[in-house]
């Protein structure tokens, strides 16, 4: 009887595995890494009711290693100092001062009396030293070229620091076919800010800035912020690429769990407290964008010369709408385009909307921060 009962247990097929449930990481298989990305995938994919029981790990596609979040972050911040060390050359009104651009040979500064004397030759030849540099010394001079000549070198070093990693994890294929487009797209987007930063400082070299009468060898406003606003869409690439890359590891190798349930992403994103924060981000987020752009355009026309106290302009919280709205500044002849031209190139309307667009940012910056506060596990789990 033993024996019978034995053998129709043998003979009862096997129970299938539920499909809600993740293949546990075996502490006797090799590679770990594979069975991580298996879980990852996996739970990535019950919102959709799709996982399979069966799933050859192989063909996963190859989550990114911890190191290129690291290295993205290193980015990041390489780009944070070029930015600084950009508005302190704007501020010491240096970036002229370098009349050429030469991507390769421009790394090395001049070493001798006779190439300093050649780089200052080319420098008196410019608009800004005939209107207004015009009684430096060369020691002056170097001051304000070696301001430039390190914000023009901090570029350079990013470029190395980003290419060559680069090249290193598409070789080695430690990078997912999106990740691989994207790092290689921001490394185009790096390469296409240097000949924007020429670009730039070539419109304060032209000698066209002679014949207006009264006028300031000064960078187009246009091209300063485009300079600028390119600069920050690379940090926020940079940044929020490596975050996703060090956030998604964790959890390929810890999960996301409450009690003994595992929670998809689905279920998170769709919780209505992760949604308002997530508006309430990304509104910011452009908010703090659009305030640095206006900023760029205050130092491109030094707007901020204008008025020295705040909150008031010259006594009133609005300047006289005159003054804001002028229509010397307007080139067409039916005065079509005196909005916008005042917009983008009176500096009291410049310096205004800089203001305005601050102190909106202040109190919505405080929201978020108090939203982000009382966003406890509780709220998500």
């Amino acid at each position: 009887m033993t024996s019978i009962l034995r053998s129709r247990i043998l003979q009862r097929p096997a129970l299938p595995r539920p499909c809600h449930t993740l293949p546990p990481l075996r502490a006797n298989n090799l590679d770990t890494n594979k069975l991580a990305a298996l879980r990852f995938r996996d739970s990535r994919a019950l919102s959709t009711g799709t996982v399979s029981s069966e799933v050859d790990a192989s063909k996963l596609p190859v989550l990114a290693p911890p190191a290129v979040g690291s290295w993205l972050l290193f980015s990041s911040a390489l780009v944070v100092a070029v930015i600084v060390v950009g508005g302190v050359t704007r501020l010491t009104e240096s970036g002229l001062s370098i009349t050429e651009w030469r991507p390769i040979t421009g790394i090395i500064p001049p070493l001798n009396d006779e190439n300093w004397n050649a780089e200052f030759g080319k420098y008196k030849a410019t608009p800004e030293f005939k209107l207004l540099n015009h009684s430096i010394s060369l020691d002056e001079f170097k001051n304000i070229f070696y301001m430039e000549w390190s914000h023009r070198v901090l570029g350079r070093i990013i470029g190395i620091a980003f290419v060559l990693p680069l090249s290193y994890f598409v070789v080695r294929k430690k990078l997912t076919t999106s990740m691989s487009a994207k790092l290689t797209g921001m490394a185009l987007l790096l390469g296409f800010q240097g000949v924007l930063g020429w670009y730039m400082v070539k419109s304060g070299l032209e000698d066209s800035i002679m014949d207006t009468p009264g006028a300031v060898p000064r960078v187009s406003q246009y091209r300063l912020a485009a300079h600028l606003g390119t600069a920050v869409l690379l940090y926020a690439g940079m940044l929020g690429t490596g975050l996703a890359v060090i956030k998604d590891w964790k959890y390929a190798h810890s999960g996301l769990w409450s009690g003994s349930r595992t929670m998809s992403w689905q279920e998170v994103l769709s919780n209505p407290a992760i949604k308002r924060f997530t508006r309430y981000s990304r509104a910011l987020t452009a908010l703090v964008f659009l305030t640095a752009l206006s900023g760029a355009f205050v130092a491109g026309l030094d707007a901020g010369l204008l008025y020295n106290e705040f909150p008031l302009m010259g006594g009133r919280i609005v300047p006289p709408t005159g003054e804001l709205f002028s229509a010397a500044y307007a080139r067409n002849a039916d005065g079509s385009d005196i909005w916008w031209r005042n917009i983008f190139e009176n500096p009291t309307t410049v310096q205004f909307d800089h203001r305005v667009l601050a102190s909106f940012l202040i109190p919505n910056s405080s929201s978020v921060s108090t939203l982000t506060s009382t966003l406890g596990h509780d709220d998500i789990f």
